[in-house]
């Protein structure tokens, strides 16, 4: 099996390959597709070690691990597994970063996973512009950008309390006269969400 020298690519610990070839490794956990508790476990550690930030190895690997969950996501009931990965990324984007990269990537991996139960979340962030956790630090601008686009690929219309929760709140980044004090990524995100969300919508929605 190639996963143990993947691993050694992604750590890269003895510095013997470029560091192209340890992000590479890191993204093609996600590319294979070997959806096994030994990878997710390895990309969780990978992605939440801050002392590798010299390189993009840790976006890289969340990116992966949105990609395993994208392999088995049927909008169905999250897996445990989907769930840690999930309760990972939001530790990443509820802490402080010293790289930009990271919790974009953080939240493109959430959409990837296709996991409903990151919506209430996601709403959280775009109302209070951080994640829903003591000390939790603001999100920048861009960042929210992706928040928008990881409910857009999630795909689902509400949540259980409202079940147009997610359209009503994405609404307002595109529609109004308010929408146009908005960032230009906000709004251009919300468009495209729109579009995401839609065909789960009723024809009165649409």
């Amino acid at each position: 099996t190639i996963i143990p020298t993947l691993k050694k690519m992604a750590l890269n610990d003895k510095k013997d390959f470029h560091r192209v070839v340890e992000e590479s490794a890191a993204l093609a956990f996600g590319l294979l597709q070997d959806d096994s508790e030994e990878v997710r476990t390895f990309l969780i550690e990978l992605v939440a070690d801050k002392d590798r930030n010299a390189s993009f190895v840790r976006p890289f690997a969340a990116v992966s691990l949105g990609l395993l969950g994208s392999a088995h996501s049927t909008g169905e009931s999250s897996t445990s597994s989907d769930d840690r990965v999930t309760e990972t990324l939001l530790d990443i984007l509820a802490g402080k970063e010293t790289k930009p990269d990271i919790k974009p990537a953080a939240l493109m991996a959430l959409g990837l996973l296709g996991n409903d139960a990151a919506v209430p979340e996601l709403l959280y962030m775009l109302e209070k512009d951080k994640v829903n956790r003591a000390g939790a630090v603001e999100l920048k601008g861009i960042e929210k950008s992706f928040v928008i686009q990881a409910l857009g690929k999630i795909g689902v219309p509400g949540t259980a309390e409202d079940s147009m929760a997610v359209v009503n709140a994405v609404k307002g980044y595109v529609e109004g006269k308010k929408a146009k004090k908005f960032d230009v990524n906000l709004r251009r995100s919300a468009a495209i969400a729109l579009g995401q969300l839609a065909p789960q919508c009723e024809t009165s929605v649409q």
